[in-house]
């Protein structure tokens, strides 16, 4: 039986495109599949191997990954980062094996100099762009979860084998529920940090301002963060705000079928721009309109998302709450909207219809 390993270095066990979809389908096709992971989980489940990779140095880290490799001996290695490749190629060097490249991170990433400034910021920026190309080269293969991301590797190494798989949702996790009026009652859904750069400010002040256009419709925002906080912004009469700490990948299906609208307002910056949101997804097999960033990203590998939602400019707080207006006062677009949205993702971006080919593309692999 072909062992399967994702090693994974910044993601969760139980990460959802892991876990619930990689893993899965590998599963039942009869491969042997194994997680490690450098993020410590409550709960251990068997094949999982998961350690506090924060208190390991880089070079620690690595040992201990390849530790781990050594005692599972898969055949194929998933990586999700540099630092998990360079463990992978350690490994190589003593057990015959392939490793792949699941590309879902820019490196480097904004949030990987924070706190940097001046000569540090640019050696890190330096040292980040050499680890990223000489992972690439170390790798036998590359996943893609979407076409901008792909660029610098198919650029360099168009040779090499590669799928492109992005992040859509298992419908099996998310019941599609009938969409119902919402002029008098709507709920609104808000998942991310309290931060400026993920949209959180600019989602309170869009709700606050529908409401004011909409007065007769109590707006309920609930929010799911990391750290809840209690907001101390003074709220009209008809909204309601309600915070949530992160809950189990399939609690958190569960949870977003209870929403109207889902809205998620990231700056527009020159990175989040290139980067698709996996939320998109789970939002349209909700059966849901949704009111995005228009993000490149989008444009680029969902361009027909915008038949059902609403890409907005999200500085502009006044678009974004005559757009959530617009969908409480005229229940004929939110209703032809939320039937557009599930019809997508059965149609076209659900994981059912792309699991064929990642399994395809590991099994080539394995057969090398």
């Amino acid at each position: 039986m072909t062992k399967v390993t994702f090693l994974a270095m910044v993601h969760p066990p139980y990460d959802e495109r892991i876990w619930f979809h990689q893993r899965l389908a590998l599963t039942e096709t009869g491969y042997h599949v194994s997680v490690i992971s450098a993020m410590p989980v409550n709960v251990v489940e068997e094949d999982v191997y998961a350690f506090e990779g924060g208190s390991y140095s880089t070079i620690g880290k690595i040992k201990k990954a390849v530790e781990l490799l050594h005692q599972l001996h898969p055949d194929i290695i998933i990586c999700d980062t540099p630092l998990a490749i360079f463990a992978a190629k350690y490994y190589q060097q003593k057990v015959q094996c392939r490793i792949v490249y699941d590309v879902t991170e820019w490196y480097p990433s904004k949030k990987n100099l924070v706190g940097l400034s001046g000569l540090k910021r640019i050696i890190k920026t330096a040292t980040l762009k050499i680890a990223n190309k000489l992972a690439a080269q170390f790798t036998n293969g590359f996943i893609f979860g979407e076409q901008l991301k792909a660029v610098p590797f198919l650029k360099k190494q168009p040779h090499k084998p590669s799928v492109f798989t992005s992040y859509y949702a298992d419908l099996q996790y998310i019941k599609n529920q009938p969409s119902r009026t919402i002029s008098n009652n709507c709920n609104l859904f808000y998942a991310g940090s309290l931060t400026v750069e993920k949209g959180f400010f600019a989602t309170v002040e869009s709700v606050i301002l529908a409401a004011e256009k909409c007065p007769n419709t109590h707006f309920t925002l609930k929010i799911i963060t990391k750290q809840p906080e209690e907001l101390t912004r003074t709220l009209p009469s008809n909204v309601t705000i309600s915070m949530m700490t992160f809950m189990p990948f399939e609690e958190f299906c569960n949870e977003i079928t209870r929403s109207d609208l889902f809205l998620d307002l990231r700056t527009n910056d020159s990175e989040n721009t290139q980067c698709l949101p996996i939320k998109l997804f789970y939002y349209l097999a909700c059966g849901r309109p949704s009111i995005f960033t228009n993000l490149k990203a989008i444009q680029i590998d969902a361009p027909d998302c915008a038949t059902c939602c609403q890409l907005v400019n999200p500085a502009n707080t006044e678009e974004v709450a005559q757009a959530i207006a617009a969908y409480v006062n005229n229940h004929e677009l939110y209703t032809e909207h939320a039937l557009l949205a599930r019809q997508l993702a059965e149609k076209k971006y659900n994981w059912g219809n792309i699991k064929v080919e990642f399994v395809k593309f590991i099994t080539q692999l394995a057969m090398q």
